[in-house]
């Protein structure tokens, strides 16, 4: 009985200790969930803040210059003359015509004295100028009646000043209807400088966000706030947490302290002529945080739930278990213990059963992992040996049926793991123009419902172009999927056409053809407001919950990087077609650049911090005759520079150091280096390095041997 008491003991003691192991486990592993998650999503939410900016300024960018081609008519119709009755009636017409953002038509004299106007108003008080060109500004300027308007003002040749006064609330109030910014949320515009030129209150406009806050509250705390604008007016991108105040509840009892508060900012510029605004989507740091930690506690509940639960269990299982030996030792000690030897020994098979499946569920990720990396190499190397075995038929029907196996493999271990995929490649591929369109078509005639016939046509079989294979499948994909939903339950048909064209007049002299692929649907069709808006990001026509509308913006953004263009044309109870074109890369190109580089033994330098893209840049341009060296370090590239190099080309940003500052290192050094940057976006500080012969010009991601040949061919050309 001795005995039995002290395994009772051991028996509470275990469950105290197990108790309290299993609660501070929860709290553990509760605490890293948290901080994950909330990570994860406050970075997802400000990449969409970034990604609304950047949707803001580009609109600006598009329409206001549209307000300065119409000052810029006006002015030449009427040879820039304004004093007659006959000019102010066209002037009016304009007025009335554009009434939606346009507000008057100011005409001042030389002094900037009020002449004319439509409603009788002139300029009181200029709050910001900025520079668009030799001729026109863009101003903040407040009227006699202390209204305040956005106003793009030119000056006339035979002297004086005429100005477009536009409705900043209206053009406002137009661009923030459809942008989801929480409950405190919001955009500003400021122009270089930091004045304020919209904004959701009228009281903030035309002032300076530093300077003019200092004058109104000279006690706020200004220091985060500054290092931000600072930024902001360097014509940067980027997001920022810092904090600011509700300026409206300043003047409040509790003062700055009462209306201090944490807020997260995503900034772009909206290059406008010679000078740039600064867009920027701000909100309230808690509109993220509150409803983050709202769904949290909701899951800490749970889990709080559960593991009350377990305990309760096993303080029960325990009791049980003292019951039991209680009544074992009543009854029959040895056949008491060989109950409790069976249930333990089920117990270690159910435990050992669950180890196996853990390690069978590690070993297939590590498999899958493993067997990825074994067929890129093998994948990538069959495209390159299917390029070098043009016209050789039956080596190429070799190569092609390691490419398929190798495909078929990937396939099996796509079903075997479910782990997210790596980011795209930068670098782009020769692509057969037959093989993406066979390859594309049959997942497209897999989506395709039994009410929808598919009809495709195939084009020459001796096409490439340079471009992702998965990416250009993306874009069919998604462009079919809106025809199939387009046409519903009702009997259609979705044709898909390719054909080869003529260079189009939106690219550039470096490819002289394209492919045409026409995608032809007998849906309900678009009227031209939507069709205007297809493109937008989180722009949907679709219920709630059913669509996020980044489809066809995430189509457009592909194709656009394969320097190509989708263009649309529907008719409502009709249907819809979406054209896309994609430059092909011609053979003769890729001949006479090899031609140019035989015999010469000038080599290129490669600097980037991703491996495959040197490896792949490496192989297709030693392939046409050119020596390369490649490099993830600037200081390990200036090592491989010597007299024999003609071209470096380096990645705008490795490890915190600037691409542009390397190359200014060097134009002392070789002064006959091509010296090119490769960027994601190209910016202020690169655009303004190439004009003070910094650098020779730059290179757009993504990269491709072609690019890089055209370039230097181009640069070579100007001497």
């Amino acid at each position: 009985m001795e005995k039995g008491k002290n395994n009772r003991k051991y028996i509470n003691a275990g469950l105290i200790v197990g108790g309290v192991v299993i609660f501070f486990s929860f709290l553990y592993i509760g605490f890293n969930i948290w901080n994950d998650y909330k990570g994860q999503m406050i970075q997802q939410q400000k990449e969409q803040m970034l990604l609304t900016a950047k949707s803001i300024g580009e609109g600006m960018e598009a329409n206001l210059p549209s307000y300065i081609y119409d000052l810029d008519y006006l002015c030449e119709t009427q040879n820039e003359d304004f004093s007659s009755e006959a000019a102010w009636e066209n002037v009016a017409v304009y007025v009335k015509v554009h009434e939606l953002f346009v507000y008057d038509i100011v005409l001042e004299d030389n002094n900037l004295a009020f002449v004319r106007s439509t409603l009788g108003q002139g300029i009181k008080e200029v709050l910001s100028d900025s520079r668009i060109d030799e001729k026109t500004n863009l101003q903040l300027v407040a009227l006699d009646n202390e209204e305040k308007y956005l106003a793009i003002k030119r000056k006339l040749a035979a002297g004086g000043y005429i100005s477009i006064l536009l409705d900043g609330k209206k053009y406002y109030q137009s661009i923030m209807a459809n942008v989801p910014m929480g409950t405190n949320g919001y955009a500003v515009i400021k122009d270089s400088e930091g004045v304020i030129l919209m904004y959701p209150t009228d009281d903030q406009l035309g002032l300076n966000v530093i300077e003019g806050r200092m004058e109104l509250y000279p006690s706020a705390d200004y220091s985060s706030l500054e290092k931000m604008i600072e930024k902001q007016r360097e014509g940067k991108q980027g997001i920022s947490e810092y904090y600011s105040y509700w300026w409206q509840k300043m003047d409040g009892p509790e003062g700055a302290d009462g209306a201090r508060v944490k807020k997260i900012s995503a900034y772009v510029p909206a290059v406008i002529g010679d000078t740039f605004l600064i867009v920027s989507t701000v909100i309230d740091y808690d509109d993220f945080y509150v409803p983050i930690a709202e769904g949290y506690m909701k899951l800490v509940i749970l889990f709080a739930t559960a593991t009350v639960l377990l305990i309760l269990v096993l303080v029960y299982i325990g009791r049980l278990l003292i019951q039991r030996q209680r009544d074992t030792e009543k009854i029959e000690y040895l056949t008491g213990l060989t109950d409790v030897l069976e249930k333990m020994r089920k117990s270690e098979e159910n435990i050992a059963h669950s180890q196996r499946l853990q390690i069978m569920g590690t070993m297939t990720g590590g498999i899958a992992h493993e067997f990825n990396n074994l067929l890129t190499p093998i994948l990538g190397y069959a495209d390159l040996l299917l390029l070098e075995m043009e016209g050789r038929v039956d080596e190429q029907e070799q190569v092609k049926e390691i490419q398929d196996a190798a495909l078929k493999a990937k396939e099996i271990i796509h079903q075997l793991s479910s782990m997210s995929r790596k980011n795209m490649e930068t670098v782009f591929r020769k692509l057969s123009v037959q093989e993406v369109m066979e390859r594309s078509l049959k997942m497209v005639q897999s989506i395709c419902s039994d009410n929808i016939q598919l009809v495709a046509e195939k084009v020459a079989e001796n096409a490439y172009i340079l471009g992702n294979r998965t990416q250009i499948s993306q874009v069919l994909l998604n462009i079919v999927l809106n025809g199939i939903q387009a046409i519903g339950q009702n009997p259609g048909t979705i044709w898909i056409r390719s054909s080869l064209a003529k260079r189009t007049d939106f690219e550039s002299e470096v490819w002289t053809e394209y492919l045409k692929i026409e995608i032809q649907d007998t849906g309900s069709g678009m009227s031209e407001e939507v069709i205007k808006q297809i493109f937008t990001p989180f722009f949907t026509t679709k219920q709630a919950g059913e669509g996020t509308g980044l489809g066809l913006a995430l189509a457009d953004q592909i194709i656009r990087s394969h320097k190509g263009r989708i263009l649309v044309s529907s008719e409502e109870g009709v249907g819809s077609t979406f054209t896309i074109f994609l430059p092909l890369v011609s053979a003769a190109y890729i001949q006479e650049a090899q031609d140019a580089r035989s015999g010469n033994e000038e080599s290129i330098v490669i600097v980037d911090d991703n491996p495959k893209v040197l490896s792949m840049l490496e192989k297709n341009l030693t392939k046409i005759g050119i020596t390369v060296f490649t490099t993830r370090t600037y200081t390990e590239a200036e090592k491989l520079l010597n007299e024999k190099t003609g071209i470096i080309i380096l990645d705008q940003s490795i490890g915190g150091e600037n691409g542009i500052t390397f190359a200014m290192s060097l134009k002392g050094k070789y002064p006959e280096l091509i010296k090119l940057i490769a960027v994601d976006v190209v910016d202020r500080e690169v655009l303004e390095a190439k004009n003070q012969g910094l650098i020779d010009d730059y290179l757009e991601k993504p990269l491709s041997d072609v690019a890089i040949l055209e370039k230097a061919r181009s640069i070579l050309n100007k001497y």
